[in-house]
């Protein structure tokens, strides 16, 4: 296999080794398909706690195939379950990166192989941002709930049997390269909702998971600032993701499991109402989405229907799914 160097060392050996091995095992499986590659996330800002595993974006020339999305898929497994600290990689197809930017691109993220794009990639423009961030948020929220394709708020747990409520089914690698269930989902969906908050509220983006719950406070300034600070504080830099053994810690990470679900409520009401308001997007392509996302997620459907009868699809497809979504939203009036 040809050998790699490290451009840029994160300050830890053992991350510096994992990234190497990473690269080394790309180029040897894909080739010259690989542009250049960065570091972002802790290690490339020097806040890692225990537990953090290795974020590596690799940006290529080309989009993956499908089969070498496949083969990708089992190599990134792999190199996670034989990696300490554990490496996720991330490919991203160049083109696609300049069209839409990455925040703070230069200040956050550590070169290591590759080509220079410090020059190359721009700030996302901000609308852009906050309708992906929106959209992904509620998309999450879906997926813990598995097998549910319409919410209703208010939203439950995904498990209410279990002691974190179904929070705890992702699987983290700690020290001596142990896999256990852990906090992590709570802290990365809290998170998440909260900085698209933030910049939905005041159109300033939130770098990075360090910044979140000051720029909270600053910019929202809620009731949901302090449960935000303590995500960051208790289960992030206390815990390291872990879930405490203790009856005392046990109580307090059930409480911020409790927490999140009431902040999915509060986040989802908000992003609902986006939906409503984005029926007016000029972009066809947006108006579609938000009118099949109304029939995915559902509040208030008196309100909605009042909006879907001043709509007026813009083709036969719009139209249809108009219908489909009157039909969903209906079917939740007793």
């Amino acid at each position: 296999m040809e050998n790699v160097e490290i451009l840029n060392s994160t300050g830890n050996s053992a991350a510096d080794s994992t990234i190497k091995g990473g690269l080394i095992l790309f180029r040897a499986v894909f080739g010259d398909i690989l542009l250049s590659s960065y570091v972002s996330g802790s290690y490339a800002l020097s806040y890692e706690v225990p537990s953090s595993d290795v974020d590596l974006y690799l940006f290529l020339k080309r989009p993956m195939t499908k089969k070498e999305e496949e083969l990708f898929d089992d190599i990134d497994d792999a190199l996670f379950e034989m990696s300490f600290p554990p490496l996720d990689l991330i490919p991203r197809d160049i083109k696609d990166v300049k069209k839409k930017g990455i925040v703070k691109f230069k200040e956050n993220f550590l070169h290591v192989w590759g080509e220079d794009l410090s020059e190359q990639i721009e700030e996302p423009d901000i609308e852009g941002y906050i309708y992906n961030s929106l959209h992904g948020c509620f998309q999450l929220c879906r997926r813990n709930r598995e097998g549910m394709e319409t919410l209703q708020i208010p939203i439950s747990p995904p498990d209410p049997k279990m002691p974190l409520l179904g929070f705890d089914e992702r699987e983290m690698k700690f020290a001596g390269g142990v896999l256990a269930p852990c906090t992590k989902e709570i802290v990365v969906l809290g998170g998440w909702m909260a900085s698209t908050l933030v910049a939905l509220s005041s159109k300033n983006i939130v770098p990075t998971k360090q910044e979140c719950p000051q720029m909270y406070n600053e910019f929202v300034g809620d009731e949901w600032s302090s449960f935000i600070e303590g995500l960051h504080r208790d289960l992030r830099k206390l815990w390291n993701y872990e879930i405490p053994q203790d009856q005392f810690g046990l109580e307090m990470v059930r409480e911020y499991a409790l927490g999140l679900v009431e902040f999915e409520n509060h986040f989802l009401k908000i992003y609902h109402q986006y939906l409503l308001d984005g029926l007016k997007f000029e972009s066809l392509v947006r108006q579609r989405t938000h009118l099949i996302r109304l029939g995915q997620l559902i509040y208030r459907p008196q309100k909605v229907l009042s909006y879907l009868s001043e709509y007026t699809p813009a083709s036969e497809e719009h139209k249809k799914i108009l219908e489909e979504t009157i039909e969903t939203v209906k079917s939740f009036i007793p």
